[in-house]
């Protein structure tokens, strides 16, 4: 199965990622993923401390400040051939991104 790095841009909503979480570790997705946060202090918290749950999963973490699209900052961190861009309330089957 081909691994494809997850780009999930995201503010102020952990609930919804915390959920991505829960569905791609369900799921056993082998997909890493990208996290852009632009979540206040507190929100960006609950992000950080809510990825240490989740043992089977590659979560790159990275805070952006809010007001600029910051996802080109994540494209170095990247080692998958190819990636997918999602929302933060969507969700992908992991096969159908193989």
């Amino acid at each position: 199965m081909t691994k494809v790095a997850i780009i999930i841009p995201t503010m102020n909503r952990p609930d919804f990622l915390l959920r991505h979480f829960e569905f791609y570790e369900l799921t056993n997705s082998p997909h890493p993923i990208y996290i852009s946060d632009s979540s206040t202090p507190e929100n960006a918290e609950k992000i950080k401390s809510g990825i240490d749950k989740f043992k089977k999963l590659n979560i790159t973490y990275q805070w952006a400040p809010p007001g600029k699209d910051c996802l080109h900052q994540l494209l170095p961190q990247i080692k998958e051939k190819y990636c997918i861009q999602i929302g933060d309330d969507d969700l992908m089957i992991p096969n159908t991104i193989s």
